[in-house]
């Protein structure tokens, strides 16, 4: 059995998360002014000052807000996934029956949690809305607890073991009256 409280989580202030591939972490600079004159485009600003130059944490905001699961944001020569909305904590489980994973997002649930290795037995490959969205690895993921930090934040972040490729997302909603959990497949295409 696989419940909530067995997961190893990222657990956020409500920031949006983010899984990045292994080879771009050093590149993502949080709340930081971006280095080396780069430039980052964003139309949202943590600061509230459109003055201050965007941060790759305004940027993973902008795209949180949107109607969507997920979305992606670019990191130096690639791009990274931000899950979107506000997030008290993910985890990440490995796939049992393709390369890849799932990233797990509760929204809901009672106090006797769910079996969540159970639940994503039960539902269908068709289940999940292809985003269209693809992320590229070759070292693997992280998932970001907190997109305002940098990669040696206070907060944990989750190492997502995937070989090197590509990897389509696709999402799903699992609701119930006891439970409700957003799962964000990541899946080598």
């Amino acid at each position: 059995m696989f419940g909530v409280e067995d997961w190893s989580s990222g657990v956020t202030s409500g920031v949006p998360q983010l899984l990045c591939p292994v080879e771009l972490v050093a590149y993502w600079e949080g709340i930081n002014s971006p280095s080396n004159g780069r430039i980052v485009e964003s139309s949202f600003r943590a600061s509230n000052d459109p003055k201050e130059p965007a941060t790759d944490y305004d940027l993973a905001c902008a795209i949180s807000m949107l109607p969507q699961e997920a979305g992606l944001v670019p990191i130096a020569n690639g791009k990274a996934l931000v899950i979107c909305g506000e997030i008290p904590f993910a985890a990440w489980v490995s796939a049992t029956d393709f390369l890849g994973g799932y990233i797990l997002v509760p929204e809901f649930w009672t106090e006797a949690g769910p079996d969540c290795q159970s639940i994503l037995l039960t539902i269908h490959p068709n289940a999940y809305s292809n985003t269209g969205l693809e992320l590229v690895s070759t070292e693997g993921f992280v998932l970001f607890a907190a997109t305002d930090c940098m990669r040696d934040s206070d907060f944990e972040s989750i190492k997502a073991d995937c070989p090197a490729g590509i990897y389509q997302v696709g999402a799903c909603l699992y609701d119930t009256a006891e439970f409700q959990l957003r799962i964000i497949r990541v899946k080598a295409a």
